[in-house]
């Protein structure tokens, strides 16, 4: 079903019973462009990126999730009947329209934006009928101070043509509320200052206001555009009407212009465990545009993340990895291919096949079916609308449901299927291990954890030489490489940071760097500080701690706190969060 700002409202009620009745959803985003600066940043002395750890990398992506918007957003629900899974999804075209103060700022990445025209990307539909959105955290900020307004600031009319205004201001209202002949007052035009100022004395209990007055104000366009207030006569209880309608409106407006947050809200509502592929982006940008502005750190992150989806979360790609890392034969793991792999069996290719075979996979076609009224992806050919959002999400849960299943199989083949070949249950605690993790590439670590403890590697076989002298630094790393090896030091390779200034030296295990690598690097570089990797992450961890700082100072928002609701979503509010309560934990039903 595809979803823009013209069908949301009426589409949204059907996101929410999709989202209750499922066992599980899966998502993916397309965005306007990935990275921002230098993956390397060797010359600010970071790591390469395969030894990025998690604070360098989530670092990254919150500069790209600052930088990028999501353009296209694809949700797919999927309720088990017995023997098969229904599937309901949502290709949800959303822009970032202005709202007030809330005027978003967003890159595009012209690879990006030509992959997405390859892909018959809709740019017109994308602007024109987006769902607009903010992050729940300001759309909250602003319904809060709309039942607990702000005490202003009195402002003190200090120039004489201002006291002068407010003055006769007082005498211009009291005559007319003496005089019932004319039913409005007409302010004269002023600078947006003065009218500040005409606001504050029309509140003044002077006038009656806390009767309330005998009058409303509305604000009216004057010659050349120039605001004015004009004054209405009325009646206290009349008065009090029009202060609920506007109340009301300004309410309605700030939850139309927050639009898209909503289906983010119901997601975590419904406490079901969430599915993505290889979703690092997909989250972040998700919880950033939609949710609340990234934390700082990664642990804070780790923390939002386990916030948004307390039924836990999975990664297809790292699942697939697991399951099949013992296979005679490489499988791909992309998600086009994984779906091809797990689902269209006669359509196979002879190489796709032996794969097939090698990973004792039984190809599924009839384990995911479209449910009634959501058959736009029922008749296309495999992949023929890949990187479209909805489609993908589609197939991400499909992926999974088909990785549950062959898990399910090697964990209890005797049981896990019927006599007539429909699986009689599935068994989603056979991968609950893989919950809360997500795949990384271009790293040394396999994945990253967003729940309980994380495993952090040592690399105990590197060694760290800092405040290299002028006359030693290393201007190339396999200049150093290649006079390790007449030592007798081979496959060492050499990382240069901060133009020669310090140096990462990776050996081939731990034990020749302790006892062959650090003594030698020693005597080499006499007036340098030679030290285990460890002492490189703190000089790091000492440089992070800085720009976090300064980025806390900055920040104008923080993640919502897990009290703060909108009315609408209230009553659902403890079921989505009663595992926050308890201790997070992943649970499929």
């Amino acid at each position: 079903m595809e979803v823009t700002r013209h069908n949301f409202r009426e589409t949204l009620p059907i996101v929410g019973e999709a989202l209750d009745a499922c066992q599980f959803y899966a998502f993916d985003c397309e965005m306007t462009g990935l990275f921002v600066s230098d993956r390397n940043g060797l010359a600010e002395g970071k790591p390469p990126a395969y030894l990025h750890d998690m604070e360098d990398r989530y670092e990254e992506i919150l500069q790209s999730s600052e930088a990028f918007v999501i353009n296209q957003f694809g949700l797919s629900t999927f309720e088990w009947n017995g023997s098969s899974y229904q599937a309901r999804t949502f290709n949800f075209y959303t822009f970032p329209r202005p709202f007030e103060e809330y005027q978003p700022r967003f890159l595009c990445e012209a690879s990006s934006l030509d992959f997405l025209s390859q892909h018959k990307f809709d740019f017109n539909k994308w602007i024109h009928d987006g769902i607009p959105y903010m992050p729940g955290s300001l759309r909250d900020k602003k319904l809060k101070m709309i039942e607990s307004p702000q005490r202003r600031n009195e402002i003190v009319p200090m120039a004489e043509e201002d006291k002068m205004l407010v003055a006769d201001l007082r005498v211009m209202v009291r005559k007319w509320l003496l005089h019932e002949d004319s039913a409005e007052l007409l302010l004269a035009p002023v600078n947006a200052y003065q009218r500040a100022l005409q606001y504050q004395e029309l509140r003044k209990d002077q006038f009656g206001y806390s009767d309330p007055p005998g009058f409303y104000t509305d604000k009216v366009d004057g010659e050349n555009g120039r605001a004015m207030i004009k004054l209405v006569r009325a009646s206290s209880e009349e008065v009090a009407q029009r202060e609920k309608d506007l109340l009301e409106q300004r309410r309605n407006a700030i939850i139309e212009a927050s639009g898209f947050s909503e289906v983010l809200d119901l997601m975590r509502i419904s406490g079901k465990p969430a599915v993505g592929h290889n979703y690092s982006f997909d989250v972040a940008y998700s919880l950033h545009s939609f949710v609340s502005p990234l934390p700082s750190s990664w642990e804070e992150y780790r923390k939002l993340v386990q916030w948004q989806f307390p039924g836990g979360i999975f990664d297809t790609k790292l699942i697939a990895k697991k399951l099949f890392e013992n296979c005679s034969e490489p499988i791909d793991t992309s998600l086009g291919s994984l779906y091809n792999l797990l689902t269209v069996g006669d359509f196979l290719s002879e190489e796709s096949r032996l794969i097939t075979e090698a990973a004792s996979v039984s190809p599924r076609q009839d384990l995911v079916l479209h449910a009634q009224g959501f058959d736009k992806y029922a008749h296309i050919a495999p992949g023929e609308l890949a990187h479209e959002a909805g489609y993908d999400a589609f197939m991400t849960g499909t992926v999974f449901a088909c990785l549950v299943a062959h898990a399910s199989n090697i964990a209890e083949s005797s049981s896990s299927e019927e006599e007539d070949g429909q699986l009689s249950s599935m068994r989603f605690d056979v991968i609950e291990s893989l919950a809360w993790k997500m795949h990384l590439t271009r790293s040394d670590m396999e994945y990253a954890t967003f729940s309980g403890q994380e495993d952090i590697p040592q690399r105990q076989h590197i060694i760290y030489v800092r405040n290299i002298p002028e006359h030693l630094q290393v201007r190339r790393g396999n200049e150093l490489s290649r006079d390790l090896a007449k030592k007798g030091l081979s496959g060492v390779r050499v990382t240069v940071l901060e133009n020669g200034l310090k140096a990462l030296i990776e050996f081939e295990d731990t034990e020749t760097a302790s006892n062959v690598g650090l003594p030698l690097l020693t005597e080499m570089y006499q007036d340098a500080d030679v030290q285990e990797y460890s002492a490189f992450r703190e000089d790091v961890k000492a440089k992070r701690d800085l720009v976090i700082n300064k980025r806390k100072e900055k920040s104008r928002f923080r993640p919502r706190p897990l009290d703060t609701e909108t009315k609408n979503s209230s009553s659902k509010k403890q079921k989505g969060e009663e595992g926050l309560d308890q201790g997070i934990k992943c649970s499929i039903m």
